[in-house]
């Protein structure tokens, strides 16, 4: 199990992606219950592997408790990427406003990433 703050992080944020990315996968019809209807489910397919991958480097860097700056560009990165698509198009009424409380979670984590890294700095 990771022993620093940002491993712990980089798992946490992981295991989250991981989640989410394969959803969508395992089961589409309540991935779309719970997000909305969807017209392009190769999409849907398309952004659920690349979030799993993303989520399993993640993991498995925290798993390590590789801490290199390239994680933390990588879970910061993501974080703020998914924030924008999720709250911007969340109130323009493109997508569900069940994304904003994805939105909310990316936020949380850019936030606690970047609280993180200060700490970690500090030492």
């Amino acid at each position: 199990m990771p022993a620093t703050r940002l491993g712990k992080l980089s798992l946490l944020q992981g295991l989250y992606l991981l989640t989410t990315g394969i959803w969508p996968l395992v089961n589409m019809h309540s991935f779309v219950l719970l997000t909305g209807p969807k017209t392009d489910l190769w999409l849907v397919i398309t952004v659920g592997l690349l979030l799993a991958v993303t989520g399993a480097v993640l993991s498995i860097s925290g798993i390590r408790n590789n801490s290199g700056a390239e994680f933390a560009l990588l879970g910061m990165g993501t974080a703020a990427s998914l924030a924008v698509v999720d709250i911007y198009f969340s109130i323009n009424g493109t997508i569900s406003p069940i994304y904003l409380l994805d939105g909310l979670v990316e936020l949380g984590f850019i936030f606690f990433w970047i609280s993180s890294i200060i700490v970690t700095k500090k030492k």
